[in-house]
């Protein structure tokens, strides 16, 4: 009887999956532009809007930014991965919001400001 009883205690714990385990593997990386100003967080695809649902990360995503940013309402490019939303939300009212669960790079956005004027 108590070998029974180890081995369903046994199969129990061993049969238990890790909640943060499982929130990560259904994250999805997400590469874009993001902007952070007034308590409000954007994430831009190619393709998309995230609402950014504040939380640790982006407050370490935030700092991370910061190195790159010339002016508080600069965005940077971001590669994240994390969890996709639509459930509606009082606060953050954009059709898709997401959760930053891991950040992987963050790099200023390049862009050409250069004007070229061609005469004929």
């Amino acid at each position: 009887m108590k070998q029974i009883v180890l081995i369903f205690l046994s199969l129990t714990i061993l049969g238990c999956k890790n909640s943060s385990q499982n929130d990560n593997s259904q994250a999805i990386l997400i590469k874009g532009n993001y902007i952070y100003f007034h308590d409000a967080a954007v994430l831009q695809t190619d393709s998309e809007i995230y609402g950014v649902y504040i939380n640790t990360k982006v407050e370490e995503l935030n700092q991370q930014a910061e190195a790159h940013k010339a002016d508080s309402t600069d965005m940077v490019y971001v590669e994240v991965k994390g969890l996709v939303s639509t459930t509606p939300d009082q606060i953050i009212l954009w059709e898709k919001k997401l959760e930053i669960t891991e950040i992987i790079s963050v790099s200023p956005i390049k862009t050409n400001n250069t004007i070229n004027l061609v005469t004929e």
